[in-house]
């Protein structure tokens, strides 16, 4: 796999949520359908007009061990932003990856090699 390494200090995420879950993969469904609402929505023009890069990211958090996680679409952004939640993530190492293909079948392939190809035989561990 072709990937990065990258040194990022902290910064914070703004942005909406949900919470899914590992089970019976249905993150792979519930995700998709988030992307798409939120890409509807008034929250995506807000977002995008405090967005420090202009990039929009997808951020997984806060997982449990009973499978499931916090899902956030959201923009790295210093400011308070009325009605948006907000992550701080700590400065940390990074293994960058690419993904290249209709979404959201290529980020989930690349997902899938990341936790079964790449994780389980290198130096890094998911934080």
């Amino acid at each position: 796999m072709k990937y990065r390494v990258v040194e990022k200090d902290a910064f914070e995420v703004r942005g909406v949520s949900i919470t899914t879950s590992h089970e019976n993969n249905i993150n792979l469904q519930e995700i998709p359908k988030f992307w798409d609402r939120f890409n509807q929505s008034d929250d995506a023009i807000r977002l995008m007009e405090h967005s420090k890069d202009k990039g929009v990211l997808g951020v997984c958090y806060d997982g449990k061990q009973a499978g499931t996680f916090s899902y956030m679409i959201g923009v790295v952004a210093d400011e308070e932003l009325q009605g948006f939640e907000k992550i701080h993530i700590p400065k940390a190492t990074w293994a960058v990856f690419g993904s290249v293909g209709a979404m959201p079948h290529a980020i989930q392939k690349v997902w899938k090699e990341i936790f079964q190809d790449f994780l389980p035989f290198s130096e890094y561990e998911h934080a």
